[in-house]
């Protein structure tokens, strides 16, 4: 439903490194270097991967579900669920 592009526009070693190597030596530095502190280092590389991790689990979220609701279409299920 969904090709993919056959020739991608940014590759995926490109994307790696704008979004997730780059943003951490900015972090590591900045906690590391400026602030002096390793906790807050390690609480923005742990805020980087959840923020990584959420976008890419909601973006094949939003991919898979015309699929689902698709086949949802064809149960003919009632309108209204009878009274008990």
């Amino acid at each position: 439903m969904h090709p993919y592009a056959e020739n991608e526009r940014i590759p995926v070693w490109a994307l790696a490194l704008i979004a997730g190597i780059f943003p951490l030596f900015v972090i590591l530095a900045w906690a590391g270097g400026k602030r002096k502190s390793w906790f807050d280092a390690q609480v923005g590389a742990l805020g980087l991967g959840l923020g990584l991790g959420l976008s890419s689990t909601f973006t094949n979220i939003i991919k898979v579900s015309p699929r689902v609701l698709g086949s949802l279409v064809h149960l003919n299920l009632a309108p209204h669920p009878p009274n008990h």
